[in-house]
């Protein structure tokens, strides 16, 4: 019995000696890495999602170190420190830069340092509290906040939608029954809605024609008004010009006549003539008139033949053409009638081969 409890006891001596063992190894061991650790104070101007205490801590893509606590700025609550633990050996230089940085699609958020110009001092040489880097913005916290922005507004206009429909939910079921009522009607009348799409298909095959057509008919203008000979067109202008002078010039000479016929009136022996042939004198002046206004209205229709003269080729312009010539010959004809008239108009009232006004002898009472 005694020696089966010292057996127990030596037992329990040596479990406890080399758990002591394994304790002090493990102190010696932390001990040394404790050595080796330095503390690096981060601060970062917003929202740090993802980033948990124990995230890893990157040194241009290489892992040195992990976070070990995380707080809000005394002074500015916007502001997230945190406190990380890196290889005291790292290069960490202290113009390096530090953002936020995510892994992959996980969504787990690390503390990224890079850069660093190679003459700056090491930040991790410099007293405890001297060693605080600034986090630059990262596109990934852009857009994170970005994307929640959106959200919140697209959740609020969903709500604003699903409250809309609410409070008119009547109106959206009336809605509802007419779009259902037209695609009923819409399906009785497909044959209908067919012949429609057909004619509109043959109308726009007509119109392609046509506008084939009016392509045609517009070279066609264009070679026709190519075609016309200037030469002709000035020779016919000019001769219209001479037939309108001439028709002016014969308007005055009729004026003339006019008035000699007035001054004959006024005469005693004018008198005793018109008492015995006033009807034809006002049958002459009429037709003198005539004349003018003949003239006149000519003068008007050769200023419209003029304007247009440049519109007409081919045969038009000969047609044109002949029709000057037999008006130049009407008025030379007019001029000689207004000349004789002119000369002898009493041979032209009375008749006869004398230029002496007949007198008329009053009847013995």
């Amino acid at each position: 019995m005694e020696t089966r409890a010292n057996l127990v006891t030596v037992g329990l001596f040596v479990l406890l000696v080399i758990a002591a063992g394994f304790v002090a190894a493990f102190w010696l061991l932390r001990g040394n890495e404790s050595d080796r650790q330095a503390h690096l104070t981060v601060l970062f101007p917003g929202s740090v999602s993802g980033l948990v205490t124990g995230a890893s801590v990157t040194f241009n893509g290489i892992k040195v170190g992990q976070v070990t606590k995380l707080s809000f700025a005394p002074d500015d609550p916007s502001q997230v420190i945190a406190q990380v633990m890196v290889d005291g050996e790292t290069p960490i230089k202290r113009d390096a830069h530090v953002s936020l940085g995510y892994q992959g699609l996980t969504g787990l958020a690390t503390v990224q340092i890079w850069g660093g110009s190679q003459g700056a001092e090491r930040i991790l040489t410099l007293d405890d509290k001297d060693r605080l880097m600034w986090a630059e913005r990262s596109s990934v916290q852009d857009i994170i906040e970005s994307a929640q922005r959106v959200l919140g507004k697209v959740d609020g206009a969903v709500g604003n939608v699903e409250q809309l429909i609410k409070d008119n939910s009547a109106a959206v079921g009336d809605t509802v029954r007419n779009v259902k009522t037209f695609s009923d009607a819409l399906a009785r009348n497909s044959d209908g809605v067919d012949r429609f799409l057909a004619s509109m298909s043959s109308t726009g095959d007509a119109l392609t024609k046509v506008g084939g057509r009016i392509e045609t008919l517009t070279a066609d203008v264009d070679e026709l008004v190519r075609s016309v000979d200037r030469t002709k067109i000035t020779s016919i202008v000019d001769h219209a010009d001479a037939m309108v002078a001439r028709l002016d010039e014969a308007s005055k000479r009729v004026d003339g006549i006019l008035a000699k016929i007035d001054g004959i009136a006024g005469s005693d022996e004018g008198r005793g003539v018109i008492l015995k042939a006033g009807g034809f004198l006002d049958e002459a002046t009429a037709a003198a008139k005539s004349i003018k206004e003949t003239a006149n209205s000519l003068q008007v229709q050769f200023g419209e033949i003029t304007a247009g003269v440049t519109r007409l080729s081919g045969s038009g312009m000969r047609d044109l053409k002949d029709f000057v010539t037999e008006g130049r010959r009407t008025l030379g004809t007019i001029d000689r009638a207004v000349g004789n008239f002119d000369r002898a108009p009493n041979r032209v009232i009375f008749g006869g081969q004398g230029g002496s006004t007949p007198e008329y002898q009053g009847g013995r009472r």
